[in-house]
């Protein structure tokens, strides 16, 4: 890539990354699936690097992130335990997704203990309703 101190550095990528990018505005959109809290910017990166991107530290470049008060959307995630698991079914449900979309393997790490709670909580649920 040439000097990083003109041209930046490159990262490599990991599960659960979360990075700002600066990228064109014909890059895929995020997934509208995640909204409120959780999974936004990660399903972001992760389609991101299922098209080939790179991630690269700017060189004189920052962003300032502003203190605030917790949203309601994380004070959900941790006190619910249905919005936790939620999510994680809607996380296998993205990475399936990734997967038929770009004919893609990503070494990610599924959410074990979340989706076999969602999925404990399902079939619970369907034996209370028989």
């Amino acid at each position: 890539m040439g000097d990083p101190a003109r041209f930046g550095t490159e990262v490599e990528w990991e599960s659960d990354y979360e990075p700002y990018f600066v990228v064109h505005r014909s890059v895929p959109k995020y997934d509208t699936r995640f909204s409120g809290f959780g999974w936004n910017k990660v399903s972001h990166s992760v389609e991101l690097r299922a098209l080939g991107y790179r991630a690269v530290v700017l060189p004189g470049a920052f962003v300032v992130h502003t203190p605030h008060a917790p949203s309601p959307d994380i004070t959900a995630f941790r006190a619910n335990p249905h919005y936790r698991l939620c999510l994680a079914l809607l996380k296998n449900e993205f990475m399936e997704d990734l997967r038929r979309k770009y004919n893609i393997t990503l070494d990610d790490k599924p959410d074990s203990l979340y989706l076999g709670q969602a999925k404990s909580l399902l079939l619970n649920q369907a034996k209370d309703s028989s």
